[in-house]
């Protein structure tokens, strides 16, 4: 359910484990107030799920998958450059 009043146009939302779950459910929400979000995770056939789900849920094509492993910190700076 969207809340009147909250707008994301123009922001960048980084969501790590956006694949499933709660980080799926925060992926999306961002994406629905407008956010280009960008999902974090290691599995790449599920990010890309995640991101085909959203972007037809939200209908705004905002959301991207990146695939990264977090606990690779160069690999970390080199996906928030990709991002950003």
């Amino acid at each position: 359910m969207k809340q009147k009043g909250l707008d994301l146009t123009g922001k960048i939302s980084i969501v790590t484990g956006g694949t499933s779950g709660i980080g799926f459910e925060i992926a999306n929400t961002f994406c629905m107030y407008g956010s280009k979000t960008a999902i974090i995770g290691r599995d790449a056939d599920k990010g890309k799920a995640a991101q085909l789900s959203i972007n037809k849920n939200c209908r705004n094509n905002f959301c991207s998958f990146y695939k990264c492993d977090v606990g690779n910190a160069e690999r970390v700076k080199k996906t928030c450059k990709d991002i950003i």
